[in-house]
This record gives structure tokens, sequence and C-alpha cells, in this order.
């Protein structure tokens, strides 16, 4: 499933322009349409408030903070709303169009799930902006935790928190694969011990 000409552009107004505070996207006819464009005056309550209760939608949202270095900031959130409450076909259809939409909007930085306002509040939103500034490169990680020939690095950058998915290869550890994600910097010395069990040294 793919997105009308009409998501991307107006995505592109958002992020070069910034003409909008949020878009919300719907499914429509087996397409991704533009449900409503959120001004840029427009806070983030009256975005919450704008998502139907019961149904799924895709979200692009940009929001504006202040670093703990006192500078101004903003990211891209692309937030996937899916409500307990909403139809079990429909939760299925966004869940398995949503990767392939994303795709067409180049330009998100953040991505977020929620099944409920909690899980979207505004504390997280800023907790999630603040983590995704700058950080390790895969390089820097590989030397370490002593990355091993068949280890890949999936790396969002961050600065005190590090989501980093280390995959080892289906041919290299009996057939199977075997993941370790890791979340803070400290966790840097959990991901070794963990390397090393799994037979790295």
């Amino acid at each position: 499933m793919t997105g009308h000409d009409e998501c991307k552009l107006k995505f592109v107004e958002l992020k070069a322009k910034r003409n909008y505070r949020f878009i919300i996207f719907k499914i429509e006819d087996q397409e991704v349409v533009v449900e409503k464009l959120g001004s840029p005056y427009e806070t983030y309550e009256d975005f919450t408030e704008s998502l139907p209760a019961n149904e799924c939608r895709y979200v692009v949202y940009d929001f504006d903070f202040i670093t703990d270095e006192n500078c101004q900031k903003s990211k891209i959130f692309f937030i996937a709303w899916s409500p307990d409450t909403s139809k079990v076909r429909s939760k299925m259809v966004y869940a398995s169009s949503k990767d392939r939409f994303k795709r067409e909007l180049d330009g998100i930085q953040v991505e977020l799930q929620a099944t409920d306002p909690s899980e979207m509040s505004l504390d997280i939103i800023k907790e999630r902006a603040l983590k995704l500034k700058c950080g390790l490169t895969m390089m820097e990680l590989s030397s370490k935790v002593g990355a091993p020939l068949g280890l890949t690095f999936m790396t969002i950058e961050c600065e005190d928190v590090i989501s980093t998915r280390l995959t080892i290869f289906q041919d290299i550890q009996e057939g199977t694969i075997e993941e370790l994600i890791i979340y803070r910097k400290k966790d840097m010395q959990d991901a070794k011990n963990g390397l090393r069990n799994l037979g790295f040294s």
C-alpha cells in the first residue's frame, strides 16, 4: 500500500517550509491519504485531540524543544497510532503498511508507536527528542564491543542513550540469529559480556 502523492507533498512542506505542526494520515480505499493538517500554531494537545479514539492513524509531528545546552531544536516524529479499542483488521492493515509508507517520507527522525494516549504523552515525546541528538558511530561502537566478522549494526544516533541492534548472521551462531539491544552507553559492558557469552572474544 502506498501513499497518495499529496502525502509526500505535504510532508515536504512540513519538513522544508514548516507550514504545518502535524499531519494526520488515514488509509482509505487501499491508499494512504491526508486527513488533517495542523497549523504551526496548534499545540500538542490540539494534535492529540484530533486523533480518533477508536481508529488507527499515522501521524507526522514536528516537535520543537530546547536542549540541555539551551539550544532550540526540532525533530520530526512518525507516530503509529493504534488504539486498543480499534478493530483488529484495521490494526493489521495499518501495521502491515507502516514501514512501506514511512519509507516514502524521507526525513523522519524518530518513530513512536502508541496504543494509548499515555504512550505518546508530551513527556515521552520530549524524552525521545532529547535522546536523539548525537552519538556513537558504527565504527566507534564496533571498537567498543570488539565486533567479530558477521556482526552488523543498525544504530540510531543519540547522546546519553543509544538504541543499537546487533545481529549475528544466521550462519554464524549454530544457524540462529542472536540479537542484543543496547539502550544506554553504560550498557556497553553488558553488550561486551553478552557477545562473550555467545562465543565471541
